[in-house]
Formats: C-alpha cells, structure tokens, sequence
C-alpha cells in the first residue's frame, strides 16, 4: 500500500473527513487530498502528528512493504511518551540558563549602579555642540571604561531572554512558516 492509500484507510477508520483531518494538522484539504492522491507528502512534522494521530508508525506510514502489525508496530505515542522526560529536563536546563542570564545581567547592571552612587565619578567630559557635562551612570562608565562590560550583560540579558522565551519562538516561527506554506499552494 501507498502513503496515500495507507493514510485514506486509516481516515475513513476514524470517521474524520479530509476538512477535519486538514483541520487537526493546520493544512489546507487540498493538501490532505494530494497526499491521499500521492501527488506528494507531507512534511516530517505532518507524518508525526498523522502517526500520533492514527497510533500508528512511521514507518508504518512511509514505507510501501510495512504493515500494521503488532510485532513491529512502534506507535508515536509511545515514541513520545519515552522522550518526554529528556526533553522537559532538557527545557527546564534551558530557561534555567535563561533566568541565570537575565540575573546576571540585572544584579552587574544594579553593581554598577550602585558604585555609581557611592563613587561618582569626576566630570571631565564636556559636550562643546550639547553645551552639556558628562554626568550620572554615563559617566561612570565612561570614566572606568565600563563600555564594553555594559555591552556584555546587555548581550546576556537579550540571549537570557531568548531562551527563556525559545519555545514560544520556535513555535511563532513555525507556525509563520506553516501559514507562508499553506498560502503559496
């Protein structure tokens, strides 16, 4: 049997019509209809949500000589569910990372500002087209030349945040892609 044969079988099994189907994976029904025609086939996140969704194998699905048994039967969820403590102790390393970043960056900043108010530094800067002295935080960093440590815990608080935030980013750039995807066919 053909992915496609193998897909509308396991479909009409369900009772799921192809609006549905096309519903449940965020495609259009043009697309269930040329993967059901094997007019083409569906991206590798597609073929993992359809074996979720039919509790079947992937390989089950991509390969023509594999049948539905028992023996050799490997169902996603099963898959998923193995992986699942892997992955969230690996999310949970990261937006650690990610909240030790943001900490960072804050409590050197706050250092910083801190020394400022108890050590000012001396004005020796002034601005001949502002008419203006150098003074406050800019100052300071100016003074003890700071400039590029300020750079650093800003870089650290952005990739902080950037972890902290990766799965929602992720998700909002696939999810852009899939919209891009399903607009060009």
């Amino acid at each position: 049997m053909t992915f496609g044969e193998k897909l509308q079988l396991l479909r009409k099994q369900k009772g799921i019509s192809q609006e549905q189907l096309a519903s449940k994976l965020s495609v259009s029904r043009q697309a269930i209809s040329k993967w059901e025609l094997d007019n083409s086939l569906p991206d590798t996140e597609n073929v993992i949500m359809l074996s979720e969704l039919f509790d079947v194998s992937t390989d089950y699905l991509l390969k023509d000589h594999v049948e539905n048994t028992k023996e050799n039967l490997i169902s996603a969820s099963s898959i998923k569910e193995n992986l699942a403590p892997v992955n969230s102790k690996k999310e949970k390393y990261t937006i650690f990372s990610g909240i030790g970043c943001v900490l960072f960056s804050c409590l050197s900043f706050f250092v910083v500002w801190i020394l400022e108010k108890v050590y000012p530094a001396p004005i020796v800067f002034y601005n001949t087209s502002t008419h203006l002295w150098k003074v406050g935080l800019d100052n300071f960093i100016w003074v003890h030349g700071l400039e590029d440590f300020m750079f650093i815990i800003g870089v650290l608080f952005v990739i902080g945040i950037g972890l902290i935030c990766h799965k929602q980013i992720i998700w909002t750039t696939h999810k852009f892609h899939q919209l891009k995807s399903n607009q060009t066919k």
